[in-house]
């Protein structure tokens, strides 16, 4: 079993980090660049470093405090069938403004797709 930690300089920055990791968006990344190991996701940390990841230091405090109220209730999804919830829809409207509703149909979509080919139900 492989577990990466990853420093950030604050605990503000952590949050925006983690809350980042546990997005459609992010699952949807390492369900395509990670390898498949008997119907699970493998990555090595070189793998991780090269994932996308959105400039922390561009979310404003006022952003901040409204993530971290979401974090708070954050739940598990299942891959094969993915649930849009409200962390999805907060970095969906930083990342595609106006547009975000339609990406996150999309991602939802994709991550169900991938995720079933590498493990069927």
């Amino acid at each position: 079993t492989n577990f990466v930690i990853i420093k950030t300089r604050n605990k503000r920055n952590s949050h925006i980090l983690g809350s980042w990791m546990t997005t459609i968006f992010y699952q949807l990344i390492c369900e395509v660049e990670a390898k498949d190991q008997e119907g699970a996701r493998k990555m090595e940390k070189a793998d991780i470093l090269e994932t996308y990841v959105p400039r922390i230091e561009l979310i404003s405090d006022e952003s901040y405090e409204e993530l971290y109220h979401i974090v708070k209730d954050i739940e598990f999804f299942d891959l094969q069938n993915p649930v849009i919830r409200d962390i999805d829809i907060y970095w969906a409207k930083i990342l595609f403004g106006k547009d975000y509703d339609n990406k996150l149909k999309e991602a939802q979509r994709l991550l169900k797709f991938i995720a079933r080919r590498r493990n069927p139900i």
